[in-house]
């Protein structure tokens, strides 16, 4: 009869454990965002005669404690525990062996709640420590002050021990005689109890929710002297008044806690339902209750309110990032892998700029893989899920250029930028920008199809000029060597005009003769020219002044240069381009005698060389002119050129990458510059002569 007595008041403790902390926990989720709040109504709900509740506490994700009943202190740390570890799986409150509760300081049986969001995420748990243990929780019972009243889990463990509660509460009774009497399947039976006295022990089982933590026995142990004297009588008077105080303990239990707890606790959840459909109105009508219920009604009414000013926020900016996706110029999408078959990938989202790029409603993009796989061509479509693959494995942003296949058969060529993005449900996600380049993709291959055309031109060209110049050669030799026979025949019979058209015709065919060997050494800068390698341009320049001795010599220049470097450059190529600009500069002067000066700086990652002179100088509107075929300026001293040293310049340069122009000189002169690569960061300066 004790034993069931006893029995009752564990299972209403755990009874009302559970209530307790189903109720917190739906109501939880708004309290996790105002912890100062949580922990006052968690006092009063734990209030001093609820003397089977050791704690109540709320513990977030990661399993630290926000608030609790007892204590202020939020640094607690339960993610270790047995029951916080199986709230993730749990639908109902789970119950894990007795623990030493650190808030209360007390052996108990912790009972967890699972905190949900509305997806069904775990946020966070409700853990109430139920002490079976407190000081004259088991008065209730009739007895003497031999009596030992016990709780005992499944495997052995003691939650509650009275007398000596404190010398027992979470230790093992593996071996005793009680635990083997226990498991032997009876009701009841007289052995040693835990302080070593032999008593008359019965017990019961309790059943605990879900059965997760198995069952408790409620255990009464009485001294064998009373058993023995009157036994008929004290069974016949402890059942009948065992059975009327159970009946009247249970009816009394279920009475208070239908009224004073029960009742208010779910108007209260039904309230908070309501409030996550959106309801507010019963929430509001609870607000005036009296009690820790209308005041926990109101601290929900006013996280009602925060929350609804939040999701106001968060919509209008949903709203606008909407708006940047959906009227963009870039189309947007999001793919993931398929949940039934986690090899292939599927499209969760389509911004409508996506689907106008590929001609497919998105919705018939999102419905089957095989749709937007077909809008790739079959190149593509064939790598597109290894590329996927190791995207979403590095977790780094990539970007790729390719083409899109539209139903209509045209293909548009696209640039897609993917970003690994938060898994979506524990699947691999990718968020891909797609930016439509079809334009410039068609322009770029324009481009290179008409540079091939004109480099194959010019090739022709090349040839063109080398054979024509070539094959010319030879009737000019025929003409001149004719002439001068006749000059050398019948010069004396001839008066004097006569001679002068023969030498006009001499002098005319010298000219072409030497047009021609210059066109002919311009085809061969390109076709003849030799590989580039480093060489010193000092000493090109000294060769090219050597070449020109005779000429410097007659004209009394005098050249000077400063520092010279090192570059990567066909020598001989290098040291023509100084010996036609030195001619020039020589052959073009003014009364005094030429000063020439030739130098070199870097800029803009190229060596800039200048040569200058005190010539009589290009005017500024012919200084492109000067670098076309056969132009000639007048006024030069010695034989006339044949109008191809600039322009033979130019073309050297421009096969080695630079570029060649002429600025003007203050005070009369000419500047011509021209550009070579630079070979690498190390010092490329040579001395200068």
């Amino acid at each position: 009869m004790r034993a069931r007595i006893y029995a009752a008041y564990v299972h209403h403790a755990v009874d009302d454990a559970r209530t307790l902390t189903n109720s917190v926990a739906s109501a939880a989720e708004l309290l996790l965002a105002h912890p100062e709040r949580c922990a006052g109504l968690l006092a009063r709900l734990a209030w001093p005669g609820r003397t089977s509740l050791a704690s109540l506490a709320v513990l977030d994700e990661i399993g630290h404690v926000v608030c609790s009943n007892r204590s202020p202190e939020t640094d607690l740390d339960a993610s270790h525990r047995d029951y916080f570890q199986r709230t993730s799986t749990a639908a109902d409150p789970v119950v894990a062996g007795p623990i030493r509760c650190r808030i209360a300081g007390r052996v108990g049986l912790p009972m967890a709640a699972p905190i949900r969001d509305e997806r069904g995420g775990i946020r966070g748990a409700v853990v109430a420590v139920i002490d079976l243990g407190t000081p004259g929780s088991p008065e209730a019972v009739p007895g003497t002050g031999d009596d030992e009243y016990l709780t005992v889990t499944e495997a052995g463990v003691v939650v509650a021990c009275q007398p000596g509660g404190r010398a027992w509460a979470g230790r093992s009774m593996a071996g005793s005689a009680l635990l083997g009497a226990l498991r032997s399947g009876g009701a009841v039976a007289r052995v040693q109890g835990l302080d070593g006295r032999v008593r008359v022990y019965a017990w019961n089982r309790v059943d605990l929710p879900g059965g997760s933590a198995g069952a408790l026995w409620a255990v009464a142990g009485v001294s064998p002297e009373p058993a023995a004297l009157g036994l008929r009588r004290d069974l016949f008077r402890s059942f009948v008044w065992g059975l009327a105080s159970l009946a009247l303990a249970v009816g009394l239990a279920a009475g208070v806690a239908r009224t004073g707890v029960t009742r208010p606790l779910e108007r209260l959840v039904s309230a908070t339902r309501a409030l996550q459909r959106g309801d507010r109105g019963p929430l509001s009508a609870l607000t005036e209750s009296p009690g820790e219920f209308g005041y926990l009604a109101s601290v929900l009414d006013e996280l009602a309110d925060v929350q609804e000013t939040q999701l106001a926020r968060i919509q209008t900016l949903a709203g606008r990032y909407r708006a940047l996706v959906e009227k963009g110029p870039a189309a947007v999408f999001e793919i993931h892998r398929s949940l039934l078959a986690p090899d292939r990938w599927v499209l969760g989202y389509v911004s409508p700029q996506a689907e106008s790029l590929v001609g497919v409603p998105g919705v018939k993009l999102r419905a089957n893989p095989e749709v937007w796989q077909r809008c790739l061509p079959e190149p593509e479509r064939r790598a597109a899920g290894r590329v996927l693959d190791r995207l979403a494995s590095r977790g780094r942003p990539r970007a790729y250029e390719h083409r899109l296949l539209r139903p209509d058969g045209s293909v548009v060529w696209v640039h897609t930028r993917f970003l690994p993005v938060a898994a979506h449900g524990g699947r691999p996600s990718l968020l891909g920008v797609i930016v439509d380049v079809d334009r410039r993709k068609r322009a770029e291959e324009a481009a290179v199809t008409y540079a091939r055309s004109l480099e194959e031109s010019n090739r022709e060209l090349e040839r063109f000029a080398y054979v024509a110049s070539h094959d010319l050669r030879e009737p000019l030799r025929v003409v001149a060597s004719y002439v001068q026979l006749l000059e050398r025949r019948y010069g004396g019979r001839l008066d004097p005009p006569a001679r002068e058209f023969i030498a006009f015709a001499v002098e005319g065919v010298r000219r072409m003769e030497a047009m021609i060997e210059s066109l002919l050494e311009y085809s061969r800068v390109s076709t003849r020219g030799l590989p580039p390698e480093p060489v010193e341009a000092a000493a090109c320049l000294a060769e090219a002044r050597a070449n020109l001795g005779r000429l410097i010599k007659e004209s009394g220049a005098r050249i000077e240069a400063g520092p010279l470097p090192r570059v990567r450059v066909d020598r001989q190529q290098l040291v023509r381009v100084f010996q036609n600009l030195l001619a020039n500069a020589v052959r073009f002067r003014g009364d005094e005698a030429p000063r020439i000066r030739v130098e070199a700086g870097p800029r803009n990652g190229m060596w800039e060389f200048r040569v200058r002179d005190n010539g009589r100088g290009i005017p500024p509107e012919r200084a492109e002119e000067v670098f076309l075929w056969f132009r000639r300026l007048g006024g030069a001293k010695g034989p006339a050129g044949a109008g191809m040293g600039l322009p033979i310049c130019r073309r050297i340069v421009e096969r080695h990458g630079g570029s060649t122009w002429i600025e003007p000189e203050p005070g009369g002169g000419t500047c011509v510059v021209f550009t070579l690569p630079r070979l690498g960061p190390e010092p490329e300066t040579g001395s200068g002569t």
